[in-house]
């Protein structure tokens, strides 16, 4: 027994002694700077009032989990606060326009990415945009088209009918059961906003509403 101890304080002193080049082989082994062991003279003081076989075995289950948090766990935890950071800091600067900017996805002032873009569909249409189609559609001497006609238009949305029925609510301002110009381009303009994702407002916004010489 005595042997095999003064062996083992033997080959304790020699790695005391050749620290720096334990520390290059490891160094190489690992891939690390060698900047940053701890510095070789500070290192041998401690070392040498320890007793190496007292040191417990190395887990390699262990040293796997570290191995995994340092080149998974935290490179993805480095990552998130980067992104969290860039989301606050987007975020901030979000609420210094006036305008929501179509780049904040994240909620600002209340406002999610969907609504976002609100304020931009809930104008009044342009006319002459949807003027043609309506004329090719072929509105009565009234200068309507009837509600079976705009029926066979607006399913072409593909839009389930709960949604068209909500859209024809919201268009057909006069509550006769036909559309004006106007009502029409109202009823295409909230089909193109609800393709795009967008939610319908509840009841018709006051600046949506057609002028009086445009319902007739």
């Amino acid at each position: 027994g005595r042997t095999s101890f003064m062996g083992k304080s033997k080959e304790q002193k020699r790695l005391i002694d050749n620290l720096a080049a334990v520390y290059q082989d490891i160094a190489k082994e690992k891939g690390l700077a060698m900047g940053d062991f701890p510095d070789p003279s500070l290192m041998r003081e401690k070392l040498e009032k320890m007793d190496f076989t007292k040191f417990p075995k190395l887990d390699k289950k262990k040293m796997d989990a570290l191995e995994r948090m340092i080149h998974e766990e935290l490179p993805q935890l480095l990552k998130l606060t980067t992104e969290e950071a860039a989301s606050a800091e987007a975020a901030s600067m979000a609420q210094l326009g006036t305008a929501a900017s179509p780049f904040a996805v994240m909620k600002v002032d209340g406002k999610s990415e969907r609504t976002v873009y609100q304020d931009q569909w809930l104008v009044f249409p342009n006319l002459e945009d949807y003027t043609k189609e309506f004329e090719d559609i072929g509105p009565n001497a009234a200068r309507k088209i009837s509600g079976s006609q705009a029926k066979s238009v607006l399913e072409q949305s593909k839009l389930p009918s709960k949604v068209l029925h909500a859209i024809w609510n919201l268009s057909d301002v006069d509550k006769d059961g036909a559309l004006t110009l106007a009502e029409f381009a109202l009823a295409k303009h909230f089909i193109k906003m609800k393709l795009e994702g967008q939610d319908l407002p509840p009841t018709l916004p006051a600046q949506m509403i057609p002028p009086p010489d445009d319902r007739a």
